[in-house]
């Protein structure tokens, strides 16, 4: 696993599975990489130099604008439904009897830049007019 930057608190987390054993009960194989200035996580585990890494949320913008397509995650519609959670919270649930929710609502992306770039045409059919866009 490549951390994003040097050992410090924010990493606590995973060192703390690693010695309780739960990566190795899981059957993975973990050594925790230290980051720092000049090492990008994602590019570790583009290049394969590491089978997992801990970045920022900008590697998902990132990857996006050279992707030609993406599916994933609607984001929106995840966090629409966080403020549920928050909503029950603040009125006294307790957070352990909220059940986990799995995503319902997915998105498929075409980056038309990156299409005309290769010289991929896309299809009218495909294209949203921005006014449908949200």
């Amino acid at each position: 696993m490549q951390l994003k930057w040097k050992h410090q608190f924010q990493f606590a987390g995973y060192y703390q599975a690693l010695e309780q054993g739960f990566y190795c009960d899981a059957g993975l194989d973990v050594t925790i990489r230290e980051g720092g200035p000049g090492i990008d996580a994602a590019e570790a585990v583009a290049g394969g130099k590491a089978d997992c890494g801990v970045c920022t949320s900008s590697v998902l913008r990132d990857w996006a604008r050279a992707a030609l397509v993406g599916y994933g995650v609607d984001f929106t519609a995840m966090f629409r439904r966080a403020t549920v959670f928050v909503d029950k919270i603040l009125k006294g649930t307790n957070p352990a009897d909220i059940p986990i929710e799995q995503p319902t609502q997915f998105k498929t992306v075409i980056n038309q830049k990156t299409a005309k770039a290769l010289g991929v045409e896309i299809p009218p059919s495909l294209i949203v007019p921005p006014f449908l866009r949200r």
